[in-house]
């Protein structure tokens, strides 16, 4: 599915505008957009029909989330939040394995098993439960109805999920200049990018990929702390118990824009809302071959 997502200014003029592409798991047979929520019916490859609904727009959070009591939306699809007595979801420990084997109940309320492909666990903070390295090989069993991880998570809360890639592209920036109506992109000069500045508010992680056309690719991650290049002035805690911060990365470039790409990515269950980007430039002429021939 391809969706357009603009911001406009007050006369009306697209000041950011990008195509996004959304890759689902199953064939989608059609969808229509009642207020701010998606509706998707899906093909689920087993004869049937599944109808899903996708919420769109800011201000979502899931007010279980965190013993703190300070909500954030879970970022994973088809989402269930058991809280260790549902009987949608029958946990049971193995102590010799030192491993805990969940059962779904779709009867109870939990999703159908052929739609839980890619399934995963997380406690309320976010952080995925191994599912590698047990005694069968396999976090799932072939029908998606059973999901075992390591460790004793049978008394819960945990999160069932499916987990998803975000991402943001720009391969190419160019300064915009004063014109009729508006403004329009300066393309007759060169723009070497040296640097660009990622806003951020209560996010727990995202990575910043510099990808060179003719080199190497540099990562540059936010994970919730002060470390990797980052100036503790510049990111702030919410509160005393959470590690969702507000901030600004910055980040190295040093590039002509049509050599370098700029990718921000996320495959976290954590929040990554992004406020602003920053590009630290510079604009030469471009000269025309000259010679003596």
């Amino acid at each position: 599915m391809y969706v357009f997502k603009y911001v406009k200014s007050g006369q009306g003029e697209y000041q950011m505008s990008n195509w996004a592409e959304w890759v689902f798991k199953l064939n989608v047979l059609d969808f229509t957009m009642l207020n701010d929520a998606l509706f998707i019916v899906f093909d689920n490859d087993q004869g049937e029909t599944v109808l899903e609904r996708l919420d769109i727009g800011s201000g979502q959070e899931d007010n279980l989330v965190t013993a703190s009591n300070t909500p954030w939306l879970m970022h994973i699809d088809r989402k269930y939040y058991w809280d260790g007595s549902s009987a949608a979801v029958e946990a049971t420990y193995n102590e010799e394995n030192d491993e805990t084997t969940f059962e779904f109940s779709v009867a109870n309320g939990m999703y159908l098993g052929e739609s839980a492909t890619g399934l995963k666990a997380y406690t309320e903070d976010g952080t995925l439960l191994d599912g590698t390295g047990i005694s069968d090989g396999r976090a799932t069993n072939p029908n998606g109805t059973n999901y075992v991880v390591k460790g004793d998570y049978s008394a819960g809360p945990l999160w069932f999920g499916v987990p998803y890639t975000m991402q943001w592209e720009s391969n190419r920036n160019n300064r915009r200049i004063p014109a009729t109506g508006g403004s329009t992109p300066r393309m007759s000069r060169r723009t070497i990018n040296n640097s660009c500045l990622v806003g951020f508010d209560r996010t727990g992680y995202f990575d910043v990929i510099v990808a060179y056309q003719a080199g190497s690719t540099y990562v540059t991650t936010f994970d919730g702390n002060n470390t990797n290049n980052r100036s503790a002035s510049n990111i702030t805690r919410f509160n005393n118990t959470e590690f969702l911060r507000s901030g600004v990365l910055p980040v190295s470039i040093h590039g002509a824009n049509f050599n370098v790409a700029l990718i921000i990515r996320s495959a976290s269950p954590l929040p990554c809302n992004l406020t602003t980007l920053e590009w630290n430039s510079n604009q030469n002429p471009q000269h025309t071959l000259r010679g003596v021939w």
